[in-house]
């Protein structure tokens, strides 16, 4: 992933719903190691709560605009980017995932 790009947020949040099973250009693996490494920011989602800022949402669709038109989305851009080099770099290897 080289681009960030606001809806990767958007993804992040209907991959913890379950309604899409991976990031656009990953794989189911390195999908699942991501969500590994921000377990914090998964159960956040599944409160519709904003992982970033706290704030709290009544629907699902809120949320997602919320993390697309804000500066919470490029910090939670930041999260996803960096678990995935970590995986790139050493998940596969190192730790076995």
């Amino acid at each position: 992933m080289t681009k960030r790009e606001p809806y990767m947020c958007s993804y992040f949040v209907d991959i913890v719903r379950g309604k899409v099973y991976t990031f656009p250009y990953l794989s189911r693996a390195r999908t699942e190691f991501i969500l590994r490494e921000l377990s914090w920011a998964v159960e956040e989602v599944k409160r519709k709560r904003c992982p970033i800022c706290g704030r709290q949402f009544k629907r699902y669709f809120s949320l997602k605009n919320h993390l697309s038109n804000t500066t919470c989305s490029m910090v939670l851009l930041d999260e996803i980017f960096k678990a995935s080099n970590d995986f790139k770099n050493n998940g596969r290897n190192g730790r076995g995932y």
